[in-house]
């Protein structure tokens, strides 16, 4: 056998070997992708107005007292996750008419730049190829995007397990709120008030852009595919406690970083805006569970609020 022959053979039977194992693991992905896609969120065919946000909007406001409504919101978001997830819903909620989008302090801190998420969950509406592109780390996002495809299940076996081997196929009872996206908190913010609010503020915006460019691109492009579909948006400033107020002040120039989100929105057609910042000052002991988030009772006193407010701007039927 000639050298060249050997090579063919060896060649041939590493294929012979790899290729079920690559065709194996395609397929455990798969069935891993299958298995989250449980997660995502639906979107009834009847929603009129979708909600963003990250966790004060999460926690904060229940698309149950609202009416035909869905909190599509989730800890931790930043604009990039909400564009990317306004897309997935305007291709399967076709009769959404209203977007609400807080507005907040920490809202275009670079702080929540890199925690982008490669997994399943984000993957179903994330280009993370294009996200590469423009964030100029395009060789980087695409093995992060093959490893993503190739290998996501590594680890997760608990979540994979019951997926691939059912004891019990009865679907499991889903509570109303947290389907429609509310997570409602309970607690109240009686304790350490000064230290924690000032350890949420330093998380947020300590050494960090206030005001980072690339956030402002996707709240862009946010205001820029809603004005295209005729989709009014609701820049919201959701509540927060005085206390966090006063040490954010400290670190951003709370007139200068509205005033150029006021110039933003104004480019747009069809945005209007809701303050709730600081409605709840003398009320935060009762209505927060802590320096920046509803308790379950603030969240449906905001949340009536809103819904009045709604149909003030002609955006919600008027009862009756």
């Amino acid at each position: 056998m000639t050298e060249t022959q050997r090579k063919r053979r060896t060649l041939i039977i590493g294929l012979a070997f790899l290729t079920p194992l690559l065709i194996a693991t395609l397929l455990i992905n798969r069935f891993y992708f299958s298995a989250r896609s449980a997660d995502r969120m639906p979107i009834p065919p009847q929603c009129r107005i979708l909600i963003l946000g990250d966790s004060h909007v999460s926690f904060g406001i229940d698309p149950a007292i609202i009416g035909p409504a869905v909190n599509f919101s989730s800890y931790g978001e930043s604009y990039i996750q909400n564009f990317y997830k306004l897309k997935y819903a305007l291709t399967v909620g076709r009769s959404i008419r209203t977007v609400i989008l807080p507005i907040d302090l920490h809202s275009f801190s670079s702080f929540r730049l890199e925690r982008i998420g490669f997994n399943p969950h984000w993957a179903a509406y994330i280009d993370y190829l294009e996200l590469g592109r423009i964030k100029g780390r395009f060789p980087e996002y695409l093995v992060k995007t093959i490893d993503l495809r190739l290998w996501a299940y590594r680890g997760q076996y608990g979540r994979l397990l019951p997926f691939l081997f059912p004891s019990d196929r009865r679907p499991k009872a889903i509570r109303p709120d947290i389907e429609r996206g509310f997570t409602p908190k309970t607690g109240f913010f009686f304790r350490k008030k000064q230290g924690r609010s000032w350890n949420r503020v330093r998380r947020q915006l300590l050494g960090f852009n206030h005001f980072h460019p690339q956030l402002v691109l996707f709240f862009r492009r946010i205001l820029s595919l809603c004005a295209e579909r005729d989709i009014r948006v609701v820049l919201v400033k959701m509540p927060i406690t005085s206390r966090y107020y006063r040490h954010a002040a400290r670190l951003v120039p709370v007139d200068d970083f509205y005033g150029r989100i006021e110039r933003i929105a104004g480019e747009y057609p069809g945005v209007h805006r809701l303050n709730y910042q600081a409605i709840y000052f003398k009320l935060e002991n009762w209505l927060f569970f802590d320096a920046e988030h509803l308790n379950n009772r603030g969240a449906r006193h905001l949340s009536d609020l809103l819904r009045k407010n709604l149909i003030q701007l002609g955006l919600l039927p008027s009862p009756g």
